[in-house]
């Protein structure tokens, strides 16, 4: 939030005023045309703008008081810190799901009799029968589980129901 007013520079730019206050520059050019904070004065030379000591100190002020120079009292929203809060990363599809089916499994599987399978399909009885994927279970596991479950799913007692 703001910073302690006894640390203050002989001069400050706009960008440095508002990382003091806590907010974006275009957000603290908003405030100062709104008169909530003072505005910067400028070099008579070079027209820089610039903050020294007494308009950091009334501006950091006007920000912990949560009342403007305009006589007015404002609301500040706290800046997101995004550093202190790491969003977790989203998960990723499992590679069941972005890869094609083994097409050996299908084949098996119409050598067993279950033909005209799309990879859907294959897919969709993996998912069911192994939702923690297949890494580690024997090939032949997988094909009589999904064998199986296929067999289950197109029965003609299943139709019926």
């Amino acid at each position: 939030m703001a910073e302690r007013t006894d640390n203050l520079k002989a001069a400050v730019s706009v960008t440095e005023m508002a990382r003091m206050l806590g907010m974006s520059r275009s957000r603290f050019y908003q405030l100062v045309q709104e008169g909530v904070f003072l505005p910067p004065v400028h070099d008579t030379e070079t027209r820089r703008p610039f903050f020294p000591p007494e308009i950091q100190k009334a501006n950091l002020e006007i920000r912990a008081r949560n009342y403007g120079a305009n006589n007015r009292p404002i609301l500040f929203y706290s800046r997101r810190s995004y550093a202190s809060a790491p969003r977790e990363p989203r998960p990723s599809k499992p590679a069941s799901e972005t890869q094609p089916v083994d097409p050996d499994l299908i084949e098996a599987l119409a050598d067993l009799g279950l033909d005209d399978l799309t990879d859907a399909q294959v897919r969709s009885a993996i998912r069911t029968c192994y939702p923690g994927g297949t890494t580690g279970v024997d090939e032949s596991e997988v094909l009589r589980a999904i064998y199986r479950y296929l067999k289950c799913q197109n029965s003609a007692d299943n139709v019926e129901r």
